[in-house]
């Protein structure tokens, strides 16, 4: 009799810390590769690294599926590089925290309770990792769909015409996902009008009054839509989108290059199906193409180096056209010669010299 009552002495004093599926108490921690689970096995949020860069965040992503695909970070800006001494922790007092094996605090949502142990972080089977009162499981304090990042799923309120108005902003490229200098916003006098900005310039609108006159892919069915509604409260205006059957999973992203894309799961081919991307055109967004480079929607490749007419001729000889990813090369510090280049539209930020003629 007395060793099991030494047992139960012992259990009380120790009491286990595991997470539970979906959900983190007061005082539990995520780290190394412990994660939270949505309750339907959609997604699965705790550390991932990007590419073999060695820096750790704390994200959001769908669970089982070939390669992972992320739809929310925390420490954009502030990777960790020990995820087994870093920990993501929910403090007693309601506010979720980063912290580096020094301890350090990088990262938080800011949130706290007015009653100690009362909040509980619940990840949800539709991508929304939020904070609710443990016995008031309505009261949501926090949730990721009010702090986007570069994607929008389903459910989450794109908001405007409010001082909270979301924001996505793209990934600074596909290994680092601090925020790039592409973002996407929405609202224009009072209406759902979406607009992608580079830095500070816009180079895209959708004009249409509801927001969405986006051009689907030609592959794309009727019945493959997506439902978009507007709607307003007291707290100001915002759009909401919802999955049409037969796709179950869908996103709207805004990648790197400063393109929006909406994709949706297809299981039977296991790859995710564009719906639609803007701009349509990509030579609209600049610089698409990189420095002293020209981008021919026309033409495959988009892009070739805008140099002086013989430096252009000799590159297409010595190395065919300029690819993509090899316009970084292009340089425009040799000797200029003048030619040229109809139906071409310069970027809103171009310099202008007059010339006597075009003539070299």
């Amino acid at each position: 009799m007395f060793p099991f009552m030494l047992l139960l002495f012992s259990v009380s004093l120790y009491p286990s810390f595991s997470i539970s599926t979906d959900t983190i108490f007061p005082g539990e921690s995520i780290s190394g590769n412990r994660t939270l689970i949505s309750q339907g096995g959609t997604f699965e949020m705790g550390l991932f690294s990007p590419g073999n860069t060695g820096n750790h965040y704390i994200g959001i992503w769908y669970k089982g599926l070939p390669q992972k695909t992320l739809v929310w970070v925390a420490n954009r800006n502030r990777p960790v590089s020990d995820p087994l001494s870093s920990e993501l922790k929910l403090l007693h007092d309601g506010n979720l925290v980063l912290l580096t094996s020094s301890k350090r605090q990088i990262w938080s949502t800011g949130s706290t309770s007015l009653v100690p142990n009362s909040t509980s972080g619940v990840l949800l089977n539709n991508g929304n990792f939020i904070f609710r009162n443990i016995s008031n499981l309505s009261n949501v304090a926090w949730q990721s769909f009010d702090h986007l990042t570069d994607t929008w799923l389903p459910g989450a309120k794109f908001k405007f015409n409010t001082s909270e108005k979301t924001v996505l902003v793209s990934w600074r490229n596909l290994n680092d996902p601090a925020p790039g200098i592409f973002s996407a916003s929405m609202g224009s006098e009072g209406r759902a009008v979406f607009s992608l900005f580079n830095r500070s310039k816009a180079y895209w609108h959708c004009h249409d009054s509801t927001g969405y006159d986006f051009e689907l892919h030609p592959s794309v069915k009727t019945e493959d839509m997506i439902n978009f509604t507007v709607d307003s409260n007291e707290n100001g205006s915002y759009s909401q989108y919802s999955s049409v059957a037969p796709f179950s999973l869908s996103r709207i992203v805004l990648e790197p290059t400063g393109l929006l894309r909406q994709l949706v799961w297809a299981k039977h081919t296991q790859e995710w199906k564009v719906l639609w991307t803007q701009p349509a055109q990509k030579c609209e967004i600049y610089p698409f193409c990189g420095a002293s480079s020209n981008c021919n929607q026309r033409d495959a490749p988009l892009c070739d180096c805008a140099l002086g007419y013989l430096d252009y001729l000799k590159m297409k000889d010595r190395l065919g056209r300029c690819e993509r990813r090899n316009t970084s090369n292009c340089s425009g510090d040799r000797k200029d010669h003048f030619f040229l280049m109809p139906n071409t539209h310069l970027p809103n930020n171009y310099d202008s010299v007059m010339v006597e003629n075009t003539e070299a």
